[in-house]
């Protein structure tokens, strides 16, 4: 089995997607609106469509981690919220964005109720409290620097490159997480 610090370091880099994506899609709205359209109702979905599959689908892939078990549930959440980032970049509307983010949505939400319980056992007393709270804090950060690393990413790459980066993120942990040993 790979070293548990290299495998903490993969469902980091994966969990660290879903806060950006919460607080920091609204800075590229605008920009957005420019390109796509500024119909009120579809626009806002981008960043609700997001949010409203994730708290859904969190339930969901909660009762299905238990059945398929947590570290494929895991995976086939990277997989499908890549999918849906690639949708978002490639958007030639509004209503195909809207779409992206809720796939983004459903994936995200499947990569946070497999990471916990894939940690759980890969560590043990003081390095498992460690653990989560690396956990909790790229939660945190996730979060506070959302709105500010999309800023740089839009004003760098356009709000394509928001959802690109999330992107790129996310096929660098779903590389690392073949190394992730099956659990559930």
């Amino acid at each position: 089995m790979p070293r548990p610090r290299l495998l903490l370091a993969v469902i980091l880099l994966a969990q660290f997607v879903i806060p950006l994506s919460i607080s920091g899609t609204a800075v590229a709205l605008p920009a957005i609106a420019s390109d796509l359209g500024s119909a009120p109702t579809p626009l806002q979905w981008v960043v609700n469509g997001f949010n409203v599959a994730f708290a859904v689908c969190t339930i969901i892939w909660g009762a299905c981690s238990d059945r398929i078990g947590y570290t494929r549930s895991f995976r086939i959440g990277i997989v499908i919220a890549a999918v849906g980032g690639v949708v978002s970049v490639l958007a030639p509307n509004i209503i195909v964005l809207d779409a992206g983010r809720v796939i983004a949505g459903i994936g995200s939400a499947a990569v946070l109720t497999g990471a916990a319980p894939i940690l759980s056992p890969l560590f043990e007393g003081k390095a498992k409290a460690q653990a989560f709270a690396l956990f909790g804090t790229i939660n945190g950060l996730g979060l506070a620097a959302g709105p500010a690393l999309s800023g740089l990413l839009l004003s760098a790459w356009g709000w394509r490159g928001i959802f690109a980066a999330h992107t790129i993120v996310l096929v660098l942990a779903f590389i690392g997480a073949a190394r992730l040993p099956q659990l559930g």
